[in-house]
């Protein structure tokens, strides 16, 4: 006898109440959703979540009472639960708060439409799509500290602990074990929960940090530069928009624009094109980055893969290290989804395991005269 598999159930935060009519009417359309509660602001929500059990939250980020960010904060704190931030704040002026969410704990953000949702629309499709991606993530309690040793570190890669207290006094020899090239280039691609990765990263590194960072984030379109932004406000380097055909710079960061992939000439010029098709679904593609580099720079780069479902940038990292480069995966108690990272491990050449803070260690020392290890 078949089990029926159980609904997801969700609770909708939104201020309008028509809004919340539509999402609700969209979602029941959908056989595995249950949109067990709906509330008009975040005091409301939290207070339904007392009693009420959901596996995710559909969150809009202006609201009167409490708005969205008070709200994640609090729950992330206390009973952290998947948050998709729905909200119409696109807008140059307004976006770069939903970040603030991201850094809060949410998972994932969506752009509601100006004009609201039609019922059967692309957007009301992938609408109900990202949610139900965003049901199947870890959360953490305002996110965990991003630093425990794994399983996996042991199984599929070298076990690597780098305490900025503690490994300035090891010997040249564990230098040398984690060190296997001169790097010239920093690679890194993320999905869901990669935001707030990005931020553990790149704000540990210094002004001045010698190696030029190519970035890919599989974002929902509209709001990659606003997370540039809100990296840029946050780090030290320069975060920016990666233009056609200009040169690679050191202490700078680069993510393409939206539905664009971003390669890299053997001048190291960037190239970005819409010409080709989606790859693993999604343009840009961290694959496709990855390979770029392959052609060219493999011995010379530093290539990262974080937190995200899915399998894209794992055959690319791979590539890379078969031919040389030093490659990092995140490890599967700090990523909010342990699919990259587990589907690049899977393919035997990931070199190092680590968490976040563990990379920006690792990145900071192998461009300097300390020891890593």
């Amino acid at each position: 006898m078949k089990t029926t598999p159980s609904k997801i159930k969700v609770l909708i935060v939104d201020d309008s109440v028509l809004t919340l009519t539509i999402l609700k009417s969209i979602l029941e359309q959908s056989p595995d959703f249950n949109v067990v509660a709906m509330a008009r602001n975040g005091r409301e929500a939290l207070s339904i979540l007392e009693t009420t059990d959901v596996d995710v939250i559909s969150l809009d980020l202006h609201m009167p009472v409490m708005d969205g960010y008070e709200m994640t904060k609090i729950l992330m704190a206390k009973r952290p639960k998947p948050i998709l931030v729905t909200s119409i704040s696109v807008q140059e002026n307004k976006s770069t708060n939903i970040f603030k969410l991201l850094e809060a704990g949410a998972i994932d953000v969506f752009p509601k439409p100006e004009k609201g949702f039609e019922f059967g629309s692309v957007q009301a499709l992938a609408y109900i799509n990202k949610l139900r991606l965003i049901s199947k993530v870890r959360v953490f309690k305002h996110r965990s500290p991003m630093n425990d040793n794994d399983e996996e570190k042991k199984q599929y890669g070298h076990e690597v602990k780098i305490n900025p207290n503690s490994y300035l006094n090891q010997s040249q020899q564990s230098k040398s074990n984690l060190i296997t090239n001169n790097p010239e280039l920093v690679a890194i691609g993320g999905s869901t929960g990669a935001p707030e990765v990005f931020s553990t990263i790149l704000s540990s590194l210094p002004k001045n940090y010698p190696l030029p960072i190519l970035c890919v984030q599989h974002i929902s379109e509209g709001f990659i530069n606003s997370m540039i932004e809100w990296l840029d406000s946050k780090c030290k380097l320069k975060v920016k928009l990666a233009e056609q055909g200009e040169k690679i710079q050191k202490g700078y960061v680069y993510f393409p624009k939206d539905g664009y992939h971003m390669t890299l000439t053997s001048q190291s010029y960037i190239n970005l094109t819409r010409q080709g098709d989606k790859v693993n679904g999604h343009m840009p593609s961290i694959d496709v980055l990855f390979e770029s580099l392959h052609s060219h720079h493999s011995k010379q780069t530093i290539a990262i893969i974080l937190t995200g479902m899915g399998k894209d940038g794992a055959y690319g990292i791979n590539a890379l290290a078969r031919d040389g480069a030093i490659t990092i995966a995140q490890d599967k108690s700090t990523s909010a989804v342990y699919g990259m990272p587990l589907e690049a491990l899977k393919l035997g050449l990931i070199k190092f395991v680590m968490s976040p803070p563990e990379i920006a260690d690792y990145l900071n020392c192998v461009t300097t005269e300390q020891t890593c290890g």
